[in-house]
């Protein structure tokens, strides 16, 4: 599958790469690469969600950051890595 990244996905990839906390960038990097290789069963708890009014997918990656993205067809767009439930709605 080809990832395509938003705006804010592609301000908030780069934040966490030149950021201190090499350990969510590096989670992070994987669960693009299991995407990326359609592994979306082993990807973990994904909850279904509506963000800016668009039906995505988001996945944990700490207490207050998500990876957000939605597929369509064979692409995924990231929407988003950094941020917490205050800027979608949980479906």
């Amino acid at each position: 599958m080809q990832i395509q990244y938003s705006k804010r996905a592609k301000k908030d990839l780069k934040k966490m790469k030149s950021g201190h906390n090499n350990q969510i960038y590096h989670k992070t990097m994987h669960l693009l690469r299991l995407l990326e290789d359609g592994a979306t069963d082993s990807i973990g708890d994904l909850e279904k969600i509506c963000y800016r009014r668009m039906p995505c997918l988001s996945v944990r990656l700490n207490k207050k950051d998500r990876l957000i993205y939605s597929i369509a067809g064979s692409s995924i767009r990231v929407e988003s890595f950094l941020g917490h439930e205050t800027n979608f709605q949980v479906k």
